[in-house]
Formats: C-alpha cells, structure tokens, sequence
C-alpha cells in the first residue's frame, strides 16, 4: 500500500509541489528582505516556483506519460497558462488569508501554504488532463 502512494503521479506531483513550495517561499522571504513590496515579492517568488516545477514534473512526475519528450517551449507555455488560472486560486486564497486574518502579513509564509495547498489539486487536474494529455 505505502509503495502505491508513494509511486503515484499524485504523490509525485505532491513532492514537486513541496519543491515548489520551498522555492517560492525562498524567494519571497529573499524579495521582502531585499525591499520588494509584497505583492511583487510574490509574483517573483511564484514565477521562480513555477519554472522549478515545470522542469521536475517533465522529467519526474509526467515522464511516463513521455512528458520529456515534449518540446519544451510549447509543453512549458502549456504548463504556464495552467499555473496562472492556479495562481489566481493561490493568489486569491493567499491575499484573502491577509486580508482576513491581519496579523498574517507579518508571517506571509503561512498564507502561502495555504493557498498552495488550495490550488495544488486544481493544479494537478490541469496538468494531468491539459499540459501533459497533449502528448503523443
């Protein structure tokens, strides 16, 4: 049972998104300290996530579907106009949870595992049935 799990695309694609996770909250901790505004620490901090990824979901996650042998322009364009429409969950969840709960702006690494984790399931179904169906 545990080595299904752990040999599910699922749980690959969990394991990028903890790769994910850890880049953009890199990122956006490295951004605030360097003086970038919140909101463009965070569109910094998610673009470098994003093409982290893309990059181990083609040669891990997907690589059975032959996610590698896609082109990588189109197959990556595909994979960020996916993550965009996730983003406006992650960006939407994540700005709602500083708006709601105020005392996150100072701690803005927990509004992003939240909204990560809420757009990690509506990420996984786009690149399952859009970015990498496409391939042949």
């Amino acid at each position: 049972m545990i080595g299904v799990i752990l040999n599910s695309q699922f749980f690959r694609f969990a394991v990028v998104g903890a790769v994910g996770f850890f880049v953009d909250g890199l990122f956006l901790v490295l951004l605030i300290t360097l003086d970038w505004s919140l909101f463009l620490a965070r569109l910094g901090s998610f673009a470098c996530a994003v093409s982290v990824a893309w990059y181990f979901n083609r040669i891990w996650t997907f690589y059975k579907m032959g996610a590698a042998k896609a082109p990588v322009v189109k197959q990556y364009g595909y994979y960020l106009t996916a993550q965009l429409i996730g983003a406006g969950i992650n960006f939407g969840t994540f700005f709602l949870v500083i708006h709601w709960f105020p005392v996150l702006g100072s701690e803005p690494l927990i509004a992003l595992a939240v909204g990560s984790l809420v757009a990690m399931c509506f990420n996984y179904v786009l690149a399952k049935k859009v970015v990498y169906a496409k391939i042949t």
